[in-house]
């Protein structure tokens, strides 16, 4: 059996959770040119700003062997880059999550790099977050819909 799909970035949404959240933050801004719409969710963008910020280093047992590579520096080289392909972002986190202001100072960095973006907190979760409040399940639902929709 085959499936229609889209051949082009406009069909290809990318989205992930935890850790898949910090990928996703990371290969938008690397590889717009093959994603239009992402979706991180609870992502431990605090990590990817130790990274930025400590030439690579994560931690005591983890060190990135490509410092560059990380959620803070690949947004910063999307701003900068001349008619870079435009994309949807969303960001969704717990307020109760241990990523929570990992993932406000993220959004403050990509407001000051004026790289649109929803950020999206969900009250009253942790990293588990629980869909039904506020309707988030159907908010992610609509912007993946709209990115597929969208020019």
């Amino acid at each position: 059996k085959t499936y229609p799909t889209i051949a082009n970035r406009s069909g290809r949404v990318i989205m992930g959770s935890s850790q898949g959240g910090r990928g996703t933050s990371r290969y938008i801004f690397s590889h717009p040119e093959l994603f239009k719409t992402a979706i991180a969710l609870a992502s431990g963008h605090q990590h990817e700003k130790r990274i930025h910020e400590n030439n690579g280093y994560e931690s005591d047992y983890l060190t990135i062997p490509d410092a560059g590579n990380n959620a803070f520096n690949n947004a910063s080289k999307y701003a900068a880059r001349k008619n870079a392909p435009p994309i949807k972002l969303m960001a969704v986190i717990g307020n109760k999550d241990d990523n929570y202001v990992g993932n406000l100072q993220w959004s403050i960095h990509l407001q000051e790099l004026g790289i649109k973006h929803e950020l999206v907190v969900v009250p009253g979760t942790g990293h588990g977050i629980d869909w039904s409040i506020e309707n988030t399940d159907t908010r992610i639902y609509n912007f993946i819909k709209a990115g597929l929709n969208s020019k």
